[in-house]
């Protein structure tokens, strides 16, 4: 490769000035054409960064009310219940987004400190599942429509949390969205009197009081039909013939008008 290349390339030399102008001036046709979309995507990025900031600033400022200067001495801060989640919740850690604050880690001691993630994909390790450890990450989103579908593309979460003065913002939020439980600016609060559980993959069945024994127990639908009834229900063995289908049909409307005794066809 000639070493006069790059400086060849670099002072325009390789085209002539004509081919220069005409892309300049193709470029300059395509930014007045599509100027609107480049500005509306452009405030929507700053928006990102900018609510990301505020989020992350206020959050900083609670960790350091709550835990002090150093979380791992704090008398109020808990360790990971066992070394699976511990684990789990370190490689989903080091495998997503940026930290920001926190991301220290003591196997001996199942301490993972308070981490803050951003810049974090829908893609990421971190949000495939449920998190059980002090591990948040932050994903922006343009709008309430795009964090719904983000949410609804997703597993289903064991809880959903929405944090909003806004009324309608949480009444979507519960409604359009399925999760094993919905909390609205609070925390996870347990509760006896409430059912306990998930929903598709972060769980079935719920726990607490008489739900704990009805998911541990089997409803089981029984029939039992007497033979002097053989002269009816003849009807629904073979052969399927129309006759035997109308006089079924006939029966099924009286069942709806009599309570069911029908039913036993």
């Amino acid at each position: 490769l000639d070493p006069t290349a790059r400086v060849a390339f670099q002072t325009g030399h390789t085209l002539k000035e004509n081919f220069r102008l005409a892309q300049l001036g193709n470029l300059l046709l395509m930014l007045e054409e599509h100027d609107c979309e480049f500005v509306d995507a452009l405030g929507k990025d700053l928006h990102k960064v900018f609510i990301t900031r505020i989020i992350v600033a206020a959050i900083i400022k609670h960790m350091y009310l709550f835990y002090g200067c150093d979380p791992q001495e704090s008398h109020s801060f808990g360790r990971i219940v066992n070394m699976e989640v511990f684990n789990r919740t370190r490689d989903m850690l080091w495998r997503s987004g940026k930290v920001v604050v926190g991301g220290p880690v003591i196997e001996t001691e199942k301490y993972i400190a308070p981490t803050i993630l951003t810049e974090v994909t829908e893609s990421d390790p971190i949000l495939q599942q449920d998190i059980f450890g002090p591990v948040l990450p932050v994903l922006s989103v343009n709008d309430l429509d795009e964090a719904i579908a983000i949410i609804n593309k997703q597993e289903k979460p064991l809880c959903v949390y929405a944090y909003s003065s806004n009324s309608e913002v949480i009444t979507r939020l519960m409604t359009e969205t399925s999760s094993g439980s919905f909390c609205s600016n609070v925390l996870q609060s347990l509760m006896v009197a409430l059912p306990f559980g998930g929903v598709g993959a972060s769980g079935l069945g719920s726990c607490h009081g008489h739900y704990s024994f009805d998911t541990f127990s089997h409803r089981k639908s029984c029939l039992l039909r007497s033979i002097r009834f053989e002269c009816i229900t003849y009807l629904h063995y073979p052969p399927y013939e129309d006759r035997n289908l109308s006089l079924m049909t006939w029966a099924s409307t009286l069942s709806q008008r009599s309570q069911g005794w029908c039913q036993i066809l």
